[in-house]
């Protein structure tokens, strides 16, 4: 109680210029607490409308279809809305989708290192005719041979070779043939780009061979979780702390007070409910 009154006491003495120093260095202190308040709900805030864009993006992703443009070679170009995930989303939301990619790939279970997933269905539909030649092997019986090659630009050809015999029967006076020997060769080249429209990201993709169609297409953007970034700046810890002001000294060994400037240095740790 005492020491209480000695202090209320020297409170009293101080002169008004040095209170006035006093209250100014708390209003500073207190308005740089609510800048940095102000500064962490604007983060929060943009975060929160970054996770709702993108929540809105993935349900519009989820209703969209395949749409068939065309380039000005006159080539299809199939064009269908990206999905947006964060790993831990994606893990959350559906973990049977992300395990496809990663057994199919042989990628690590945490998809550390994937920034997009990509997968297609395609459907050809084709027809040709084929040059043949026929030679005789006896009497009775000749082999025909099929062929049919085709380049249709670089990367994309289609080759076709085949053969079966043929032979006549005198007495059932019928033909009969060899089972068909089929062998196909057939190379496509794909080209694809994610294109930003209106806001939302769109997979493009085309093959100038003919007759191919996009049956399924299905495109994933794996993106940084930035909410995550918030989470661990909340998280308690220790820190080493440096601070200059003026305030008020007791000195236990002959409780005198006095009043200066004081320089503090040391280690703090804060709790996560008291990050601000």
């Amino acid at each position: 109680m005492v020491l209480i009154l000695k202090i209320w006491s020297f409170i009293k003495k101080i002169d008004t210029k040095t209170l006035a120093f006093i209250a100014g260095a708390l209003l500073v202190l207190f308005m740089m607490r609510q800048c940095n308040s102000i500064s962490t709900l604007k983060s929060e805030l943009g975060q929160q409308k970054e996770l709702t864009e993108q929540n809105f993006n993935n349900y519009l992703a989820a209703k969209d279809s395949i749409v068939y443009l065309q380039n000005e070679n006159g080539e299809q170009v199939a064009q269908i809305s990206s999905f947006q995930f964060d790993i831990n989303q994606l893990e959350k939301t559906n973990i049977d989708l992300q395990n496809k990619y990663v057994k199919t790939l042989g990628l690590s279970q945490d998809l550390k290192g994937v920034n997009m997933l990509l997968s297609a269905d395609i459907k050809i539909k084709d027809s040709l005719l084929a040059n043949t030649t026929v030679t005789s092997i006896d009497s009775l019986s000749g082999n025909i041979n099929f062929t049919k090659s085709e380049q249709f630009s670089a990367g994309n050809s289609r080759n076709v070779f085949g053969n079966l015999i043929v032979r006549y029967d005198p007495i059932l006076k019928s033909f009969s043939s060899s089972p068909t020997s089929l062998r196909i060769e057939q190379s496509a080249s794909l080209v694809a780009a994610i294109e930003r429209i209106d806001g939302r990201d769109r997979l493009k993709i085309s093959s100038p061979y003919p007759g191919l169609n996009f049956t399924s297409i299905e495109n994933i953007n794996i993106i940084e979780d930035r909410l995550n970034k918030s989470e661990i700046n909340k998280q308690s810890g220790f820190a080493l702390g440096f601070g200059v002001g003026y305030g008020i000294n007791l000195n236990p060994t002959n409780s005198q007070v006095t009043h200066g400037p004081t320089i503090n240095v040391g280690l703090y740790w804060s709790p996560k409910w008291l990050k601000f």
